[in-house]
């Protein structure tokens, strides 16, 4: 589902505008992986993990483009740094969620990544608001 998710990325990034896009794949993340949480069968649980492995893959290329539309003239650099920043973070999840599981069990890292997913669907939510409220002022 990864490559499906690569997919639309791209397509919807030039068809929808890309903030919100990611505003919504970042809810939809969150409200995925509650569904990790509360998933009571085996068949539900890969399924949504179908659906996370999707939506994982667009919240990614749709945050590359955000990022490297922030600066008027970005330098090849900048989508270079934040392609090297999602390798680092893919390189450290597996550490990260490991340990977690080893000292607080197995649902502690799926619990983890919903926080995480709700926490930056909040935090973006907020700079969305920010930006806004930017514009507003300075028009």
């Amino acid at each position: 589902m990864s490559i499906f998710g690569l997919i639309t990325a791209a397509i919807f990034v030039n068809k929808v505008p890309q903030r919100m896009l990611l505003m919504m794949v970042s809810v939809l993340a969150s409200l995925i992986t509650f569904t990790f949480v509360l998933a009571s069968s085996v068949e539900w649980f890969l399924f949504t993990s179908y659906l996370f492995g999707f939506i994982t893959t667009c919240i990614y290329k749709i945050a590359i483009s955000v990022g490297s539309q922030q600066l008027v003239s970005a330098p090849a650099v900048l989508v270079t740094f934040l392609l090297f920043s999602g390798n680092v973070g893919s390189t450290i999840a597996p550490m990260l969620s490991g340990w977690v599981v080893q000292l607080f069990g197995i649902q502690s890292a799926i619990i983890m990544t919903w926080v995480g997913y709700t926490f930056v669907a909040l935090v973006f939510g907020l700079c969305l608001l920010l930006e806004k409220r930017e514009l507003r002022a300075h028009a």
